[in-house]
């Protein structure tokens, strides 16, 4: 209670007026969700005084963001004798706009203050989870939808809190199975947001399609290749679903009987269809080793089941181009060497000749002393690649002669 004598002229009569001491008991800020960058913010200072106070008489009150004075966007509204609002305003809420805001009201020198702070965050956009995605295919998506705006940085992390990426946009070169519901944070730091503001983070769920090898063929199914000749196998591998461009995910191997031979492989190829991949195996200048069985094995990341298939690789070796020897006279003598020349190991070729209607045997080379015994008798030279699969056919020469002057049988 403040005590202030007054004299009353011209009987020089005192009378005293007792004013009552008004001052601000305590002001209230509510609090104010995380709002979003754009949007139009209202910040109200519940300012509450001890007493009643005449029309003449408000609060003074002044705002601060952090040490910045930000008065001139307030409002004062009389809601009764003892209770005062302020209004702060702004209108489009900017990342610099976030901090710590104060509200001080008093009615003298005593001041009473209070804070609020003022989160801002960005629109979020992430879908939860994504469309089904195919193995081997690029793919990005931004976390937030347009410029980052200054002051905002954005990273993405893995669920075990590793930083993947200090960018907006996250970026996987290929879709392999292994990410098939492999999840992605988006941390969105805002830079003067204070201590107490929340991180804002999505997070997104990878779903890729369920993909399998379906069937592998080999073409040609088999082949018959002269020694030192080319020879090249096909491997088409099938897929329930398209993938690529990527196709490091597929396991394929090849396989002459057990021995792993991949390293001679081309690498493997989408083949027109994304569905379809081509690895070629190419054998030059064969010898009697390439003969064999050969397998082709593909599988998805080598965890699903292996589907394999095969073809027979069966070598032949130049022999004698005579089919018919005729007009022959009696007493020559006549040679016929089945393989031309070449004397091949017995471990790996072996030479046969007999005479098709008496089935007796001969050694190559053939030779023969012309006498009418042998006229119009067709003899048959048989060759046995050691090395070749039980597939492939024996290798034959038949050679008809006739002597000269003898009537046929």
């Amino acid at each position: 209670m403040d005590t202030n004598p007054v004299t009353c002229l011209p009987d020089s009569r005192t009378i005293t007026i007792n004013t009552k001491k008004t001052y601000v008991t305590s002001n209230i800020i509510p609090v104010q969700l995380p709002l979003l960058i754009n949007s139009l913010l209202f910040i109200e200072c519940f300012i509450i005084l001890n007493a009643p106070v005449g029309p003449g008489i408000q609060p003074n009150v002044t705002w601060y963001h952090d040490i910045t004075d930000v008065t001139h966007n307030s409002s004062l509204t009389r809601n009764n004798d003892s209770v005062f609002t302020s209004i702060l305003t702004i209108n489009s809420i900017q990342v610099s706009d976030a901090g710590v805001y104060h509200c001080s009201a008093g009615i003298d020198s005593n001041v009473t203050t209070n804070n609020i702070n003022v989160c801002v965050t960005v629109n979020e956009t992430l879908p939860s989870v994504t469309e089904e995605l195919s193995l081997g295919q690029y793919y990005s998506i931004d976390c937030i939808t347009g410029p980052v705006p200054t002051g905002v940085s954005v990273s993405w992390l893995l669920t075990n809190g590793s930083i993947y990426s200090d960018n907006n946009t996250l970026m996987i070169p290929s879709i392999l199975p292994s990410h098939n519901n492999t999840q992605y944070n988006c941390r969105i730091m805002i830079k003067n947001n204070p201590s107490g503001c929340s991180i804002q983070s999505q997070v997104i769920t990878l779903r890729v399609k369920t993909t399998y090898v379906n069937l592998v063929t080999i073409t040609p199914s088999s082949i018959l290749s002269f020694i030192n000749s080319t020879v090249v196998l096909t491997c088409t591998i099938s897929l329930n679903t398209g993938i690529g461009p990527d196709t490091s995910f597929i396991s394929h191997y090849w396989y002459q009987y057990r021995t792993d031979i991949s390293n001679r492989s081309t690498q493997l190829m989408i083949n027109g269809d994304t569905k379809s991949l081509v690895t070629t195996l190419n054998i030059t200048s064969v010898q009697f080793s390439d003969a064999g069985v050969y397998q082709c094995r593909a599988s998805i990341d080598g965890n699903d089941t292996v589907i394999s298939n095969t073809t027979y690789v069966c070598v032949e070796v130049p022999v004698i181009n005579i089919s018919f020897d005729a007009d022959l006279r009696l007493g020559d003598v006549r040679e016929y060497d089945c393989t031309l020349g070449h004397n091949y190991r017995q471990s790996e070729v072996v030479v046969a000749w007999h005479d098709y209607t008496s089935n007796r045997a001969f050694i190559n080379p053939l030779i023969l002393t012309v006498d009418q015994s042998i006229n119009n008798t067709v003899y048959i030279c048989t060759l046995l690649i050691i090395q070749n699969p039980i597939n492939c056919p024996f290798q034959q020469v038949n050679v008809s002669v006739t002597v000269k002057g003898i009537a046929s049988k």
